[in-house]
């Protein structure tokens, strides 16, 4: 595998490590927040490993879903899909319309965080084979 994808990947799980901290410390929001980074980080090596192209640099998940354009289950497609928003409202008061925090709770974040290490760990296979 080439190192930058290596790099690509340790740091998927060191993000992934960091939302499950703000889980433990019950910070809901900067948990799915960090998941979203973890998905972002996912697709972009898949599109450097199995693509061989640079990845867009936005934020995007279905943009860099559509730029990886691999078949995935239903399941993970609509995943990647629900999280997608979460980028600015996760952090923003103006686009929470109030205190981001108050829009989480442990069961949102529990499930956003179960599906982020799956879609990881489906990628990290997924390369794997190329």
């Amino acid at each position: 595998m080439r190192p930058e994808i290596e790099i690509w990947i340790r740091d998927a799980e060191d993000t992934l490590d960091a939302a499950i901290v703000m889980f433990k410390a019950e910070k809901y929001n900067y948990t799915v927040f960090l998941s979203h980074q973890v998905i972002e980080k996912v697709l972009k090596f898949g599109i450097m490993a199995i693509k061989r192209q640079p990845p867009s640099k936005e934020h995007n998940l279905v943009n860099l879903m559509n730029q990886l354009n691999i078949k995935m289950d239903k399941q993970t497609e609509n995943f990647i899909r629900e999280l997608n928003p979460h980028y600015i409202v996760t952090r923003y008061p103006d686009a929470a319309n109030g205190m981001p925090a108050e829009n989480y709770n442990r069961e949102i974040a529990e499930h956003i965080l179960k599906n982020t290490e799956k879609v990881l760990l489906w990628m990290k296979n997924r390369i794997k084979r190329q």
